[in-house]
């Protein structure tokens, strides 16, 4: 039986589902390793409860896809995530969040009971590791951005499902985005570095990928944008 991906979205957010459920599918191609997986595929005269808690328990990884309807939804918040978040916690998936509208995630806390421990834990999603930043939903970008972002998210998350398993290597680092979405299209980001250098040595030489150059774009993009945010003119005078 092939590993699933599974995707987990409010039906407010179809839209942005379908979008990176059809560059997922495209990033797979012919791999019958991994199928993705949602609630929809789930038949209406099915036993919902008993087939989607079976399905939560087989899934190699999950991809949320954040937003306020997302954190609205009492179906996601009372029955799929605790779950989700459990087996996350006993490392037995791993666990991404794809931020496709603005919300207050970042203030949201979820009990989640780990059996054997006395009290519940409090965890919030942006703690993990995510696809991209909460600040810059894929609502935020121009379609062409967009774009790349949802294509990296799908490599990624292919990636991520096919790797070996190793506990506790997962998703553990503190929450960087795997992806920044306020982007540069990446066939620009080495037109953007060929002629910059590094300690007199230029920046191509250094063996960069692609997404390394784009990485660093936006890390540089987001030093400027603070950089020129009301009140820094202060700093100016030091």
């Amino acid at each position: 039986m092939p590993d699933r991906i599974f995707i987990n979205y409010s039906r407010t957010d179809q839209e942005y589902s379908d979008a990176f459920y059809k560059h997922l599918r495209v990033a797979l191609g012919s791999d019958e390793r991994l199928e993705i997986w949602a609630d929809t595929e789930i038949e209406a005269s099915a036993d919902w409860d008993r087939e989607i808690e079976t399905t939560l328990e087989q899934i190699r990884v999950a991809v949320l896809l954040v937003s306020t309807d997302f954190l609205d939804s009492e179906c996601i918040r009372e029955r799929e995530l605790p779950l989700l978040l459990r087996r996350r916690l006993q490392e037995k998936l791993i666990l991404t969040p794809l931020f496709v509208r603005p919300s207050v995630v970042d203030e949201w806390e979820f009990p989640v009971q780990i059996p054997g421990q006395d009290s519940p834990q409090q965890i919030r999603i942006t703690q993990f590791q995510g696809l991209n930043t909460p600040g810059n939903p894929l609502s935020r970008l121009p379609e062409s951005d967009r774009e790349i972002v949802l294509l990296h998210a799908a490599r990624t998350v292919r990636d991520l499902a096919l790797r070996p398993y190793q506990p506790g290597d997962r998703d553990r680092q503190p929450f960087q985005p795997l992806i920044d979405t306020d982007i540069t299209p990446l066939e620009k980001a080495d037109v953007m570095i060929s002629n910059a250098t590094s300690s007199g040595r230029p920046i191509v030489g250094l063996g960069w990928s692609n997404e390394e150059a784009l990485e660093t774009r936006m890390r540089l993009r987001t030093f400027e944008d603070d950089w020129d945010a009301p009140g820094m003119e202060v700093y100016d005078e030091l």
